[in-house]
């Protein structure tokens, strides 16, 4: 069975974060060299030396801290056909995501008002892991953008499919199953036997990692 991140893989938070930023730091748009940014776990990266300050710190926090940035985003591309998709098929189980627990009321009308399939969100905070969460549930694939949980979930013994963007593309171990957007994961999915969406490990992971790098 499958379950899904949200912030990269269902909602397109990134640009909404990046345009907050430039605004509160008083910056013209050109500044910032990407909107898809390269570095996952710093967004600051992205920008001028000049600006990179505990403030501007202290401002992206804030930012990611209001949950009026999540209802500004905009669905990833071919997400909602997608996940309708998986939702006939009784594959979706649930989302996954590290959005903070105060955001849940946000998340579930964002979700609703776009029309994706309705299933429990889970706000996962450390030290717990999405894979222990993805284990209770029965999950054996996340769809999911960030290489650090990925390569968790892989360890447990789940199956990781990431979402590439320029930040995940430095992850090349042979375990890693990926594809260049929502279409393309889709076409991978209709391949798979139904018996390989719903077992523990299905690339066999647990056994024979480094056997099954992929890409679609």
């Amino acid at each position: 069975m499958i379950a899904l991140d949200l912030d990269g893989v269902v909602a397109n938070l990134t640009p909404v974060v990046m345009r907050r930023l430039v605004e509160r730091l008083g910056l013209d748009p050109a500044d910032v060299r990407y909107w898809d940014p390269e570095h996952y776990d710093d967004v600051l990266a992205e920008f001028p030396e000049r600006v990179r300050t505990p403030e501007a710190e202290r401002i992206l926090s804030e930012i990611y801290g209001d949950p009026e940035t999540y209802r500004e985003a905009h669905p990833m591309p071919h997400a909602l056909e997608a996940a309708q998709w998986l939702a006939r098929r009784k594959l979706l189980v649930a989302y996954i995501t590290r959005r903070k627990p105060h955001t849940r009321d946000v998340t579930l009308e964002w979700l609703r008002e776009r029309g994706f399939p309705m299933r429990p969100v889970h706000h996962v905070e450390r030290p717990e892991t999405k894979a222990e969460v993805a284990a209770r549930l029965g999950v054996s694939i996340l769809v999911e953008d960030s290489p650090r949980e990925a390569r968790e979930f892989a360890e447990a013994g789940l199956t990781p499919i990431l979402i590439e963007h320029r930040y995940n593309r430095s992850l090349t171990e042979p375990w890693v199953l990926r594809a260049g957007g929502w279409e393309a994961l889709r076409g991978l999915l209709e391949r798979l036997p139904l018996d390989y969406r719903e077992r523990r490990d299905p690339l066999g992971y647990g056994n024979k990692r480094g056997q099954h790098g992929r890409n679609a």
